[in-house]
């Protein structure tokens, strides 16, 4: 599992309704050059450590991504 990996699951637990957007970006952003951690493998007990942190911060986690949808990005192709 890589840190993107562990990001769309709780991202698609937290906000369903949109799994296509979330998952048409994610494969996009993911072949990026510069997507750094997204495609880091992350060791089995730290991957289960930061899935349960980001789960008890949904809410944290829609209200960063809101603040960076100002609009149509270029990934709304």
């Amino acid at each position: 599992m890589t840190y993107g990996d562990i990001f769309l699951q709780v991202l698609l637990e937290a906000v369903p309704e949109r799994k296509d957007e979330f998952l048409k970006r994610f494969e996009i952003v993911k072949n990026l050059p510069d997507a750094g951690q997204f495609n880091e493998e992350v060791p089995k007990e730290e991957a289960e450590e930061l899935l349960n942190a980001l789960r008890q911060n949904k809410e944290g986690l829609i209200a960063w991504i809101m603040r960076g949808d100002t609009g149509k990005s270029s990934l709304d192709s």
